[in-house]
């Protein structure tokens, strides 16, 4: 404002000096003035379209409860203009976290340099300043707090350019942006590890209704007809009854995993579901380790995921987590054919997550006959079925 006040003082001092004088000097002032004008407004035009600020990537993660440092490129594609000044907005939008608790962590930041503004909900606007050489390029590192597990979008909301004498200034508008996953830590991985080791999982059964191949246990005895095996012969029962018996062997089976994670937005707290999606995550861990494959119900999205032992060769449980990421601004119910499905196996163990508990998540853990109930995080291993 002050250059702008200075360059109208100028500009009337030169009309004025046009006025009280004659011949060839008001005319050279005339002309240097106009030339420099334009080649400001010019400059600044061009500096304008080929300016450029770019973010790093799409997608970046970033562990709960840390800062992460995104670094944006300013890129000046002038052949001969430098950028001697210039400045970028950009705009933090929190998906999950309140105003209230992200305001002083940035304010940490940005604030004593009078950067930071608050826009409404959770949406703040930063302020960088930026210089690049002809041909160059500059980098903007932004430090972002990352308190809880939720999305965080980074965007560049305009970009102001300043022409070399600071008297006017060109601004367009920039729709980039990268997104920040906050993913939860693993530091419970024992936890989830010792309830699945606890639940009983791993124990070897046999089935009653089908032979195997496990030659450790017997299933049953048949006479012996063309095709049996030799090695499969019962000799001493043979002996005693007088007819060539064969052994059947047992088929041995081990129960099924299926984790069941359910959000209730009516009770949801941001701290709540960061305690379930580190409880998720570190089950679906421990399950994937153990190679035998296991299934994910997410009622909130009535989706039933199966995963198979040749899957967990590539799987990666963050694709599993997303799917919570997304469905945290609403919930449906997931159909009840669908959970009284789960119950119906009796060799499925259910290890059922809540962000909440209420009426409704003891009443669906009961039901399913949940081995390991987790309400917000809070870890108890017991027997659903004895709940009364």
């Amino acid at each position: 404002m002050i250059n702008i006040c200075i360059y109208l003082i100028i500009t009337a001092g030169i009309f004025a000096f046009n006025m009280i004088s004659a011949g060839y000097l008001p005319v050279i002032f005339d002309m240097v003035w106009v030339v420099l004008t334009l080649f400001l407004v010019v400059s600044g035009i061009i500096l304008r379209a080929r300016v450029k600020v770019e973010a790093p990537t799409d997608m970046i993660y970033a562990e709960k409860g840390r800062r992460i440092t995104v670094t944006f490129t300013v890129r000046n594609k002038c052949l001969l203009l430098p950028l001697t000044r210039g400045r970028v907005r950009f705009k933090f939008s929190y998906h999950a976290s309140s105003a209230k608790e992200i305001k002083p962590m940035l304010s940490d930041i940005y604030y004593k340099r009078r950067k930071l503004r608050s826009r409404g909900n959770c949406d703040f606007t930063v302020r960088q300043e930026m210089v690049c050489d002809a041909r160059g390029t500059y980098l903007i590192e932004l430090e972002i707090p990352c308190p809880h597990c939720e999305y965080i979008d980074v965007s560049v909301d305009k970009i102001y350019i300043f022409d070399y004498l600071r008297l006017f200034f060109y601004s367009k508008k920039k729709k980039g942006y990268v997104r920040i996953v906050v993913l939860p830590s693993n530091d419970n991985t024992s936890e989830a590890a010792s309830a699945i080791n606890s639940s009983g999982i791993d124990e070897v059964k046999y089935s009653d209704v089908k032979p195997g191949d496990d030659p450790t246990e017997i299933y049953n005895f048949h006479e012996y007809v063309p095709g049996d095996k030799i090695r499969q012969i019962h000799w001493k029962l043979s002996t005693k009854i007088g007819k060539t018996m064969v052994k059947e062997y047992s088929l041995p089976i081990r129960d099924h995993a299926v984790v069941v994670a359910d959000i209730f937005t009516d009770q949801m707290t941001i701290e709540g579901n960061d305690r379930m999606l580190a409880a998720l995550s570190s089950i679906l861990s421990e399950l994937s380790a153990r190679e035998d494959g296991f299934d994910l119900a997410l009622p909130g999205m009535g989706a039933f995921i199966k995963h198979t032992p040749t899957d967990l060769a590539h799987y990666d449980p963050l694709g599993d987590i997303l799917h919570l990421y997304d469905l945290m601004p609403y919930r449906k119910d997931l159909l009840g054919s669908d959970l009284y499905a789960l119950k119906s196996d009796d060799n499925s163990k259910v290890f059922y997550i809540a962000n909440a508990e209420n009426d409704k998540a003891l009443e669906t853990a009961v039901m399913l006959g949940a081995v390991m109930i987790t309400y917000s995080g809070e870890e108890a291993t017991q027997g659903a079925d004895k709940k009364e």
